[in-house]
């Protein structure tokens, strides 16, 4: 018969799984990080006039009449587009527009079509939930 005994010494897990819990438990970077990628977001969509499949309603005749060809959409003077920004209260972040008027173009209303300023594809959400994943678990894969 054969005969063996093993001994695990859990130390290193321990501290690997304290490590984890600290940063689930402080997840600041991880906001910060979103909300940087967030207004990154703005920016392309803002510079593209929609993001990929999500293009901009284009322009009403009249309102290219008033503003002149060649002119982008949702841009004046870029107050709604410099509107937005992140606050990070604790483990939560807002993310979000001062502007009265950015929820009428993200939603649109019966007169005007929704020109969302914030459009997040998958690849965005999956990049965004990378930022929650424990540095200390990146090492390890």
């Amino acid at each position: 018969m054969l005969e063996f005994s093993v001994q695990f010494d859990v130390a290193g897990l321990i501290k690997e799984l304290n490590i984890i819990a600290d940063d689930i438990q402080n997840p600041a970077d991880a906001l910060r990080d979103t909300s940087s990628q967030l207004d990154w977001i703005v920016d392309q969509t803002f510079r593209n006039e929609g993001r990929g499949a999500h293009r901009w309603a284009p322009l009403a005749p009249i309102t290219i009449e008033k503003k002149g060809k060649g002119k982008k959409i949702l841009v004046d003077k870029a107050n709604l587009k410099g509107s937005f920004s992140g606050n990070i209260q604790g483990n939560i972040l807002e993310y979000g527009s001062s502007a009265d008027y950015a929820a009428k173009h993200q939603e649109g209303t019966k007169f005007m079509p929704a020109r969302p300023p914030i459009i997040l594809t998958d690849s965005d959400v999956n990049d965004i939930l990378e930022f929650f994943i424990p540095k200390s678990l990146e090492k390890s894969t």
